[in-house]
């Protein structure tokens, strides 16, 4: 019964870590700054990146125009990319839908209390 629980905070804590580890290299990784030259709208625009282009607002970066590791925007867009797609290919499928819902109506009814989605 704790098993659904247990699973959907292991996939979460999983999709975390990876999210994380992917901030870490985008700030760590890169030998060149991504932006060489921020008056120059044409440069910017040829150096754009695709995951720049799935975020909402631009990352933030240092004043030398690397991206910025300590930023906590950035930080949150890649912690939630890293959970959603985790969670998103594991439940999203049939089976590890049914899985995640019993294991937490099972853990729910154990505490007293019934979720809308549980049912009666």
């Amino acid at each position: 019964m704790w098993l659904g629980v247990g699973e959907f905070l292991w996939w979460s804590v999983l999709g975390l870590g990876l999210g994380f580890v992917a901030h870490w290299w985008r700030a760590n990784a890169g030998f060149y700054p991504e932006k060489l030259d921020k008056d120059d709208a044409l440069f910017t625009l040829a150096g754009a990146r695709p995951q720049d282009m799935l975020e909402e607002q631009e990352p933030e970066y240092d004043e030398e125009g690397n991206y910025n590791f300590y930023s906590v925007r950035n930080l949150q867009f890649y912690l939630w990319a890293g959970a959603s797609g985790v969670l998103g290919a594991v439940y999203f499928s049939a089976t590890g839908h049914a899985a995640a819902r019993d294991g937490i109506c099972k853990t729910a009814a154990q505490l007293g209390f019934v979720p809308l989605f549980c049912g009666a």
